[in-house]
């Protein structure tokens, strides 16, 4: 709980920090904005000033066109100095916040620690400073409205050399209407106003027209410029308004002239279209009206070419109706030339389809099924007679006699197109009839029919369900007893020579409906015919099938009942599949029950439970054979890695291994079902292969392994450990001298070491029989065994006599360390500690002359001398130590002796 308190506490603290902080940092940006708002209501008051010093520079400018934009500017300079007035008020009242937010106490909230004020405060003076900032660009602007004014007589004259340019082009504009012929009162006051314009120009003053800007800016007087400016004024807007009405009119003079040249080109394209008009079309009156549009044309382009602004309207209204006219009249021929066309073809196509009706009655009238048309015969020979009326018609033809004649063609055209498609289809269900007639379904139907009594008869033993439609079987005979009577209404129909179009429909049903009925009964019976000789051939197959498995069962069960390892387990099994045997065969000769294709599952079943059986079986004895030969394997190239041993049996075991991959090839890849057409070959040469390997390994464990491998196991266990202890003793008898020393040497040993893996090696080497391996392999053995004594016996004498030096050296070092006691305490008595430095000195010189001496083997002899040599000398030099006393004269003149523990004998 505390822990929680403490935390509030702190995030309380650092929340009250944080807000400090922030007032502090919105004071300081408030005094920086509050500065800059000062220094741009400086710049912003010296920039009003400089802009009042400009303004007084214009006072002299009295009359316009100064004075309207000075008095603009006044306006201006008036909000500017308002607005500065404003912003100057809104400064001190910062300034004033921001001293009483400086006087006001540290615990003040109300200035100091009110961040909202603070922040308000802030926004609102950044509002301001943007204010100043666009009211420089205020400022600015109304400077560049004093260069305009200073500009003035510059402007006014770029304005009057405009004019002059404008009255060029009006100039120019009025005499081409001039040309043109115009005249009027509308163009008389146009041409007045014009000479106007231009008298007023001629007032201003030339150096307006040529002086350059700093010449025109500086000495154009203001009596100038206001006269000027009024010519300008007045005179721009009356020549730029003479200026669009003359190029109207000119426009429209340039269009009529258009308008006439296109009418020209229509009454052309007209002419053209009259002379290239059939020779079977009337058109006299159209001719003579384009005689009469030429003559109008005529007068239209006379009448233009003296005209007065008023008329240009209306003769360009007569020209739009003239040439829509004559487009009317070229319409007009085309719709004519099409309405011929349409006429024509029409008459050709009824020509074609009164041909194609009459040959079709032609041909219908010369089969052995004859029709009798009466339906369309009458109404055919009236169309006809109306197709030669209007084939007679009178040429050439008026147009509007044309439009009847266009409808009645094609009326008859419609209604020829209707008998026409009653004939056809009348043709089609005659042919079709013919067709269907001619099949093999109804020409042929007393033979199949035949055929499929006989089929009724062969299926009916047969269970029904044996075919995938069972009711098409069941229903087969009643729909032959139906088509047989059908075909004898049809032979009744088709007794007579002639058939009425009226009828023909009838009569296709009819034998429509038999047709169909056959092909269908037929496509039925053929599948049912098919799947008969199918069920036959599937049945002898299934019997046949039966048989074959029934003798490979039987020599299963032989081999199966002649294997010790599956006699009592797979008997049970045996006499229940022979049992499933019979019952199979007795459901294959009773046909009526089942279908045979169960009958065939649950032969192919018990086929299967066969295999799975005989599989099984086969797979104990196979998995129990492959662990025989792998371990015979094993047990074989053990004693292959042993010696290279020649026995029969051996090479027997070795012949039936190589077998071994070649007996089980087909299974190798996977343990999978074998066929049951293989497997009584598979199974008898597994069976075999069992017999053959058990026999080969108990001969081979009584004949061979039983003398040999207990003898090679104490032979391995024997070497090893004969090679093991000579590499141990090498490192204490090395060859080359080590310290400490020993008295042994190896050399013996070593040779006969050689001599027994030599023989190992020999024996491995050479093909040799069982009884002579086992024989020299015991020579071997009591070889190993000896050496293996010796081996121990020298590992104990060279550790014993090394030990025995190390002893000697180590108590040589502790008589040193004490004379090195004493050498130390009598350090200032010179005499004294000279004589035990010398004394040591000397044993360790000895000590490295006797190591030197036995490294060195410089003697030249056996290590046993050399080693006695050294252990004699250490034990002198040892002794030497021990007993050695120092001799030194006291304070009295006495000569004293002192021993290695620092006591002091007097010398008598």
């Amino acid at each position: 709980m505390s822990v929680v308190v403490v935390g509030i506490l702190v995030i309380i603290l650092l929340a009250f920090t944080v807000y400090l902080t922030l007032c502090f940092l919105w004071q300081k940006k408030l005094k920086n904005e509050c500065k800059v708002l000062g220094e741009k209501l400086r710049e912003l008051e010296q920039k009003n000033q400089q802009l009042l010093s400009l303004r007084r520079t214009f006072d002299s400018y009295k009359e316009e066109p100064f004075v309207t934009s000075l008095v603009d500017i006044d306006g201006y300079l008036e909000k500017i100095r308002a607005d500065i007035k404003d912003n100057l008020e809104k400064y001190i009242q910062y300034r004033e916040w921001l001293a009483r937010l400086d006087a006001s106490p540290w615990w003040e909230s109300r200035y100091r620690w009110n961040l909202i004020a603070l922040q308000k405060q802030r926004r609102n003076c950044i509002e301001d400073v943007a204010k100043n900032r666009a009211m420089v660009s205020q400022i600015e602007q109304v400077q560049a409205r004093f260069d305009q004014i200073r500009e003035f007589p510059w402007s006014i004259a770029l304005q009057s050399r405009e004019l002059m340019e404008y009255l060029q082009q009006a100039k120019a504009l009025l005499s081409e209407l001039a040309a043109f012929g115009f005249y009027g009162e509308t163009y008389t006051a146009q041409v007045n106003r014009y000479r106007e314009t231009e008298e007023a120009v001629k007032q201003i003053p030339l150096y307006f027209l040529t002086d350059p800007y700093e010449k025109l800016v500086t000495e154009a007087s203001q009596e100038d410029v206001r006269d000027v400016y009024q010519i300008v004024q007045t005179g721009l807007p009356t020549i730029l308004a003479t200026i669009r009405q003359t190029e109207q009119w000119k426009n429209q003079f340039l269009a009529l002239g258009k308008q006439i040249e296109l009418a020209w080109k229509e009454h052309d394209r007209l002419v053209q279209s009259l002379s290239s008009m059939p020779d079977e079309l009337e058109l006299t009156t159209e001719r003579s009206r384009g005689n009469e549009w030429k003559t109008q044309l005529q007068a239209l382009e006379g009448r233009r070419k003296s005209l007065t602004v008023e008329e240009i309207n209306q003769l360009a209204d007569e020209i739009s109706h003239l040439i829509y006219a004559i487009q009317s009249a070229q319409q007009f021929l085309r719709h004519s030339r099409q309405r011929l066309f349409q006429f024509q073809r029409f008459m050709r196509l009824n020509n074609e389809m009164v041909g194609r009706i009459q040959q079709r009655f032609d041909t219908l009238a010369q089969v052995a099924l004859k029709i009798e048309w009466d339906i369309s015969g009458q109404r055919f020979q009236n169309l006809n007679e109306t197709y030669q009326a209007l084939q007679s018609a009178d040429k050439p033809y008026l147009p509007q006699v044309l439009e009847r004649l266009v409808e009645q063609a094609s009326r008859l055209y419609n209604d020829l197109l209707e008998v026409d498609k009653q004939t056809a289809d009348v043709a089609a269900r005659h042919h079709a009839c013919e067709k269907m007639i001619d099949s093999p379904e109804i020409k042929n139907a007393n033979q199949w029919i035949e055929s499929a009594k006989n089929l009724a008869d062969a299926i009916r033993p047969y269970d029904s369900r044996n075919w995938p439609n069972r009711e098409g079987v069941l229903s087969f005979e009643k729909k032959l007893q139906e088509l047989e009577m059908n075909f004898r209404l049809l032979n009744e129909k088709l007794s007579k020579q002639t058939i009425l179009e009226s009828s023909i429909e009838d009569i296709f049903h009819v034998v429509d409906g038999f047709y169909r009925q056959s092909v269908s009964f037929r496509e039925q019976m053929n599948v049912i015919e098919q799947v008969f000789r199918n069920l036959v051939t599937r049945e002898k197959n299934s019997l046949a099938l039966l048989k074959t498995a029934r003798n490979q069962f039987a020599q299963i069960t032989l081999f199966v009942l002649s294997q010790p390892l599956l006699a009592e387990k797979a008997e049970k099994e045996i006499v229940q599949l022979d049992h499933r045997f019979d019952l199979c065969e007795t459901s294959f000769r009773q046909r009526e029950k089942d279908t045979l294709a169960r009958k065939q599952s649950r032969l192919q079943q018990l086929i299967y439970d066969v295999e799975q059986a005989a599989n099984r079986w086969m797979a104990i004895v196979e998995n129990d054979c492959l662990k025989l030969l792998n371990d015979l394997e094993k047990r074989v190239d053990r004693l292959d890695q042993i010696a290279t041993l020649e026995d029969p049996l051996i090479h027997r075991a070795k012949e039936l291994l190589s077998r071994k991959n070649e007996i089980f090839n087909f299974r190798r890849t996977a343990r999978l079902n074998i066929p049951m057409d293989q497997l009584v070959g598979a199974m008898k040469m597994i069976f075999d292969t069992w017999q053959e390997g058990y026999a080969v390994s108990k001969q081979l464990t009584e004949q061979v392994e039983s003398p040999l491998l207990s003898l090679y196991q104490e032979f391995e266990t024997l070497r090893r450990t004969a090679q093991a202890k000579y590499g141990e003793i090498e490192k204490l008898i090395p060859t080359q001298r080590k310290w400490p020393p020993n008295s042994l040497l190896l050399t013996v040993e070593r040779n006969e070491m050689a001599q027994l893996e030599e023989k190992w090696h020999q024996l491995q080497s050479q093909p040799i029989s069982v009884i002579q391996f086992v024989r020299m392999l015991s020579d071997t053995v009591s070889g190993y065994r000896g050496l293996l004594e010796k081996l121990l016996q020298y590992e104990q004498w060279a550790i014993q006599e090394q030990a025995r030096i190390e002893r000697l050296e180590a108590d040589i070092r502790r008589l040193d360390r004490l004379w090195e006691i004493q050498q130390r305490r009598y350090g200032q008595v010179p005499e004294i500690a000279g004589q035990i430095q010398d004394l040591r000195q000397k044993a360790t010189q000895e000590l490295a002359s006797l190591r030197q001496y036995w490294l060195s083997n410089a003697s030249r002899r056996p290590p046993s001398v050399d080693y006695d040599v050294v252990l004699r000398r250490l034990i002198e030099l040892s002794r030497h130590l021990a007993n050695a006393r120092i001799v030194f004269v006291n304070e009295d003149g006495q000569q004293e002796m002192m021993d290695i523990n620092g006591q002091v004998i007097r010398k008598i």
